[in-house]
């Protein structure tokens, strides 16, 4: 079934800010409790996505394929270009772009056609990396009443990374119509399939194609784009911190036989050697995750068909 719902909208500034963000954290906990996604805006990257990040991801996907197939990501290289990632042990109807930036120099992966590609996207990748680290304050003062609790985990070179997509136009013969039918989901190539993403929290800015769902109350709902608006949603990572107070929201990208669609995703994630454990006293769901064995066996999933993919619930006790 499909619904079209607003999920809550929050001034970033606000939000942020000790002096005045007391209501707007209960708010900002109701979100994550009925969605695990909401949106920020007055963030201080108004524009830069459209004016100049899109471009450069247009100009990035428009490469051969020979040129990006010469920086193409493996398991023994995480990072660079891939266009057969599997999500759920079904292909993707994208091509990405991934990069960590701590890491990221010790690999071959900036294509020499396209100069000004590395300095945009490393600055954003800075930028959203600030925005982040404000947001988890945010989630520390609602899950532990101290700013700086969870902050520990993500202090250094940490495992965060950038995600450019490039969802391109499905042939015509592709219907629409039919990807949003339940009865033809599992015929039909979707953009991204059902999943729920792993680390903490992921920023999203996207065009203007409306394409991202989440799943919320056995309903497939539509976020819509909305200009100089970030989305962001929940992990896994949270998830347990919360201990299941805040579920990591199962979402999915359809596709689309009129046009292509962009997005930049920011996965926040902690260091690979943290252990994430929920911080109630009493009752915890969850035994300790080691995020980098987690990370790593859930990213195994994305080459090739293991079987069923790691899954936080595995981790329940």
């Amino acid at each position: 079934m499909m619904s079209q719902k607003p999920i809550p909208t929050f001034d970033f500034v606000d939000l942020t800010d000790p002096s005045k963000n007391h209501q707007l954290l209960k708010d900002m906990a109701i979100a994550c409790e009925q969605w695990g996604f909401f949106k920020i805006i007055n963030h201080g990257l108004e524009d830069r996505f459209s004016q100049s990040i899109l471009q450069q991801m247009i100009n990035f996907f428009d490469l051969s394929t020979e040129a990006k197939q010469s920086i193409k990501k493996h398991a023994n290289q995480p990072w660079g270009f891939y266009d057969q990632e599997l999500t759920k042990n079904r292909k993707d109807w994208k091509e990405i772009f991934d990069f960590n930036l701590h890491e990221a120099d010790d690999h071959s992966i900036w294509s020499t056609e396209t100069p000004d590609f590395k300095p945009v996207m490393s600055n954003w990748y800075r930028s959203c990396e600030g925005i982040s680290e404000r947001l988890l304050q945010c989630f520390s003062e609602i899950l532990a009443d101290n700013r700086d609790h969870l902050a520990a985990n993500f202090k250094g070179n940490n495992s965060s990374f950038l995600r450019l997509n490039y969802y391109p136009q499905l042939p015509d013969t592709t219907s629409l119509e039919n990807l949003n039918g339940e009865s033809d989901e599992k015929n039909k190539p979707l953009g991204i399939s059902e999943h729920t993403d792993a680390g903490a929290l992921t920023i999203l800015a996207q065009d203007d194609v409306a394409s991202l769902q989440v799943l919320r109350d056995g309903k497939w709902t539509t976020i819509e784009p909305e200009k100089n608006a970030f989305i962001i949603n929940i992990g896994d990572m949270i998830q347990v911190w919360s201990n299941d107070r805040f579920k990591a929201p199962p979402h999915r990208v359809l596709t689309n036989n009129s046009s292509a669609r962009y997005s930049a995703a920011f996965f926040y994630n902690p260091l690979y050697q943290s252990v994430c454990e929920p911080l109630v006293k009493s009752g915890p769901r969850y035994r300790p995750v080691h995020w980098g064995e987690f990370r790593a066996a859930r990213a195994n999933g994305d080459y090739a068909d293991h079987g069923e993919e790691n899954q936080i619930s595995d981790y329940r006790i």
